[in-house]
């Protein structure tokens, strides 16, 4: 291709203004029919990529839909049924022979097991030196305890064995009436503020 110096615009030399021969001398007309044939085999092509990647991808669609695309003569393929297009199980398997292996629950812990867990706290059960409620219903349990709203705290329920029977293992007077909160005149800050490491080691 070449430029026409005139126009700025790039021409073939087929489609140039001038003739070819009268702008370049020394190209002869066999050069420019040359030429001409080698631009028509370039543009003129059977089958170009689009159509052969359109092709190809019919193809692969007839395959994998299960159709027979250029096969042995005198075999068929069967394309298998598919495992959800009926009820019937995939695999003929006895689930009955499946043993499950039984998960027994852990049995409740002991009342008094309990209480001495109560009455021996960890380092970890202190929050700025005062036993936090949180650890202890975690000891005794959440079914265990009732939320009083009318002094926003965790007490025990009515039926708790550690209310009932809470005095008679071994938890002291002042603990106790701390889980329980049965005192009107005390708030739960007040009878905790006693409740440090120091008095598990002293009172007990």
């Amino acid at each position: 291709m070449y430029f026409n110096g005139n126009e700025d615009k790039l021409l073939s030399p087929l489609h140039s203004a001038a003739p070819l021969s009268s702008q370049h001398p020394s190209i002869t007309e066999n050069d420019i029919l040359r030429y001409h044939e080698l631009l028509q085999t370039i543009l003129i092509d059977k089958s170009s990529p689009m159509d052969a990647n359109s092709s190809f991808n019919i193809q692969s669609l007839e395959v994998n839909s299960g159709r027979t695309v250029g096969g042995i003569p005198g075999r068929e393929i069967h394309s298998l049924e598919s495992a959800f297009a009926t009820n019937s199980l995939p695999v003929d398997f006895d689930f009955a022979s499946i043993k499950v292996i039984p998960t027994f629950r852990k049995s409740e812990p002991e009342l008094r097991d309990i209480v001495s867990r109560l009455l021996c706290p960890p380092p970890n059960a202190f929050v700025y030196s005062v036993l936090s409620i949180n650890w202890v219903v975690g000891v005794i349990g959440y079914n265990n305890f009732e939320y009083r709203r009318e002094d926003a705290r965790f007490i025990l329920k009515q039926d708790s064995s550690i209310r009932k029977y809470g005095r008679e293992l071994g938890i002291p007077a002042s603990y106790h009436e701390w889980l329980c909160g049965d005192s009107p005149d005390q708030s739960a800050t007040e009878q905790g503020m006693i409740l440090v490491a120091e008095f598990f080691e002293t009172e007990l």
